[in-house]
């Protein structure tokens, strides 16, 4: 496994590394210490980025990151912690490793630097001043012993996913399905969120898929507020009620969050979606499009991101129009893929 720890000077980094081994071993790395590998620092980064490529499937390497150029030799699959702190407090602790003075050329670099990795992803971000570190660190370590990873998805992955996606929607809504279409789609919609494109691996193989589109709401005050939508999201069938479901939407959700979204509008079960925070939209006082004064609405849920984001907020939800496709469309795209009976269920949609 490798994980590389990310941030500015005196954030904590070395710290977290410190007690990761701990609990995980493995070898300490930071910075340029790649240099040691050979005479030339580029023969130096290739091999270093060789070794990270083979800690994937081999012993633990813990790299601890300060500049922009070494985050570049971590490879997919690798865990990704950011590790941040304000900057009077960065300068404070540099001020105590220079033994009480913070000359003029040191606090300009410093102030320079801060906020450099913010816009990055990661898996984790982490509170270098107030955040609890036995926590990240039992988080980290519980899903090691589950084998579990979620990430980006993969141009590679691109059939997996959509293999994955028919097998769980397959007849459940209606006879076949036209999620894996949809979501074949959705990757080249403008407003598909390719940062929260996420896949759920385990043990190496993808068992889990989430995604995000922008959408709107159309406010009776006249504005338009910026929100999401997100789906389809699934595990794999045979997974089912083992709880991978809800962490997969959990850590969606959290990424979300940290991206700066406000809030999350989706069709949905509330009694899944419940558990992680969604509420009826209704109660926002946010309508679902087409659907007429006292219907059943129930299905229509809302979550904010940001506490407070939609307060003072009134008006009308419509799905983004890169989730409508056409049925023919849909028929020639299923030719891809192996042949399944299309069956009438109870329980399906009209």
């Amino acid at each position: 496994m490798v994980i590389g720890i990310i941030g500015e000077n005196c954030t904590g980094k070395s710290t977290i590394a410190q007690r990761l081994k701990e609990s995980m071993g493995g070898d300490i790395v930071s910075g340029k210490d790649y240099l040691r590998l050979a005479k030339s620092e580029s023969e130096g980064r290739l091999l270093f980025k060789t070794r990270l490529n083979d800690a994937l499937s081999g012993d633990n390497v813990i790299y601890v990151i300060s500049e922009p150029d070494q985050v570049e030799l971590l490879p997919e699959g690798a865990v990704r912690i950011l590790v941040s702190a304000d900057l009077d407090t960065i300068k404070e602790r540099f001020r105590a490793r220079m033994r009480g003075v913070l000359p003029s050329p040191i606090e300009k670099m410093l102030e320079r630097k801060h906020g450099m990795f913010d816009k990055g992803e990661y898996d984790y971000r982490f509170d270098g001043v107030n955040g609890d570190l036995e926590f990240l660190v039992s988080e980290i370590m519980k899903n090691m012993r589950c084998g579990l990873l979620i990430r980006r998805e993969r141009n590679e992955d691109h059939r997996a996913v959509e293999e994955l996606v028919r097998e769980a929607f397959w007849n459940v809504y209606r006879p076949g399905c036209s999620e894996h279409y949809v979501i074949h789609v959705l990757r080249n919609d403008p407003a598909f969120v390719k940062e929260l494109d996420l896949v759920m691996e385990k043990d190496g193989k993808i068992i889990g898929q989430n995604i995000f589109v922008k959408a709107k709401i159309d406010a009776d005050d006249g504005r338009e507020i910026d929100v999401l939508t997100m789906g389809p999201i699934c595990v794999d069938p045979g997974l089912k009620r083992r709880g991978y479901g809800k962490k997969l939407l959990d850590r969606s959700l959290e990424k979300a969050e940290e991206l700066g979204f406000g809030a999350v509008l989706i069709e949905g079960n509330i009694d899944f979606y419940g558990k992680s925070g969604f509420e009826y939209a209704s109660r926002f006082g946010i309508r679902y499009h087409g659907l007429p004064e006292g219907a059943d609405s129930s299905f229509f849920l809302l979550r904010e991101l940001k506490k407070g984001y939609l307060d003072g907020v009134t008006g009308e939800y419509c799905t983004p129009a890169g989730y409508f496709v056409n049925v023919t469309d849909v028929e020639e795209f299923d030719r891809n893929f192996p042949h399944k009976e299309k069956l009438v269920l109870p329980g399906q949609l009209g």
